[in-house]
């Protein structure tokens, strides 16, 4: 299967399921990088597992190892493999150094395969991975509810300038900073902790950035760099791109735009969903 596919019908499962779940939320649309009202939006519209009806989902634990097919991750019990979604994998997988063959214990809610699939599907609510426990019903723990970057800069703030930045990179309590010639910055990067586990990017590496600078809110010593492009070791990571979990241009316009509707960069999800 290939990879855009299984990453479709993860997020299908996993939008569907915290549908089901939450119900309808207070923005009741799409939030950036899937923050509060992504899930109750496409509950409405029929998402997978929305409840219209049907058989309610049975709760269950599964064990087994952990595996991953075409970079998604994967249990294999003693009679199946499912695909799973667990919120803030990667970013857990990368500082807590999870690697392939651990051992799994994961409760939530199995899924049928769907058409044209040949896996079934879990959905994750707490996993317990080489003796750690991971809850992912706890408050702050699911998908959009990362760290938040303060206040946010507010409707009516000075458009933010493209610039492009290179530096080394860092880690401050696993946050990822650029280290620039002149200034650090915080960095926003879509999916930056699936890229820096899969594609093993470590303390010290080269990047250079294209992207947006934010200056640091009220009590932060550090400014945010929002990243549309990336170079990191010599290899090209492009959020313009359709599908490639970014934003474009446009969204950066004026904070009247698609995100300064929603308050500016201050609102929950802008860290978690994405990385």
């Amino acid at each position: 299967m290939k990879r855009s596919a299984i990453a479709l019908v993860l997020a299908m499962v996993g939008i569907g399921f915290i549908a089901a779940q939450q119900g309808p939320g207070p923005q009741g649309g799409p939030g950036p990088q899937g923050g509060p009202g992504y899930g109750p939006m496409m509950g409405r519209q029929g998402g997978p597992l929305a409840n219209r009806g049907g058989p309610q989902l049975q709760a269950s634990t599964i064990e087994g190892k952990l595996q991953f097919i075409a970079g998604y991750p994967a249990i294999q019990t003693k009679d199946k493999t499912f695909y799973f979604e667990m919120a803030r994998f990667y970013y857990y997988a990368f500082t807590d150094k999870i690697a392939e063959g651990s051992q799994l214990k994961l409760e939530g809610y199995a899924l049928p395969s769907l058409p044209g699939q040949d896996k079934p599907f879990f959905a994750v609510t707490k996993a317990t991975i080489n003796g750690k426990t991971y809850d992912s019903s706890a408050r702050g723990t699911a998908p959009g509810a990362g760290p938040r970057m303060g206040k946010g800069f507010g409707r009516g703030a000075a458009a933010p300038q493209a610039k492009s930045v290179e530096g080394k990179l860092g880690f401050v309590d696993s946050t990822p900073v650029l280290k620039a010639a002149d200034k650090s910055y915080v960095v926003y990067m879509p999916k930056f902790y699936e890229y820096a586990y899969t594609d093993k990017i470590a303390d010290g590496a080269q990047v250079k950035a294209d992207g947006y600078e934010l200056p640091a809110p009220a009590g932060q010593d550090k400014a945010y760099f929002i990243v549309t492009k990336a170079t990191i070791n010599g290899k090209v990571y492009d959020f313009t791109l359709p599908g490639n979990g970014g934003f474009d241009h446009s969204m950066m316009g004026a904070f009247g735009g698609k995100m300064g509707k929603r308050g500016g960069f201050g609102g929950r999800g802008m860290m978690g969903g994405g990385w």
